[in-house]
């Protein structure tokens, strides 16, 4: 099991890092769609810096529990906004990595034990 919790651990950091780093740079198809839903470039550029930040957290053991925290919330926040579009699909598999992100917090809370490196 300890390999399916780091698989999902690294996809979490890799999935973080990329959603974090467009939403930054302002890719135009990120802006464009978070204008829709009415955040402005700094917000936009904030949320980035958090779902960044996140992932970030994931990779050290001591503040892995607070990375999948932000991690999560960053993760259902964007879900939650592609349904607000009413793309269903998508935004059905956008929720995956909030769920796993709340697996594992599930799963720290439950063993009391930092999730594998």
């Amino acid at each position: 099991m300890n390999k399916v919790k780091s698989a999902a651990l690294l996809i979490l950091v890799l999935l973080g890092a990329s959603a974090g780093a467009v939403k930054i740079i302002k890719m135009p198809q990120e802006l464009e769609f978070f204008e829709s839903v009415g955040m402005n470039e700094l917000s936009l550029v904030l949320f980035g810096i958090a779902q960044l930040s996140g992932s970030l957290l994931l990779i050290f053991r001591r503040s892995r529990l607070l990375g999948l925290l932000v991690s999560a919330l960053a993760f259902l926040a964007s879900a939650i906004m592609i349904f607000s579009t009413g793309a269903l699909g998508f935004g059905a598999l956008s929720l995956l990595p909030a769920l796993m992100s709340g697996w594992l917090v599930w799963d720290n809370m439950r063993s009391k034990s930092a999730v594998p490196a």
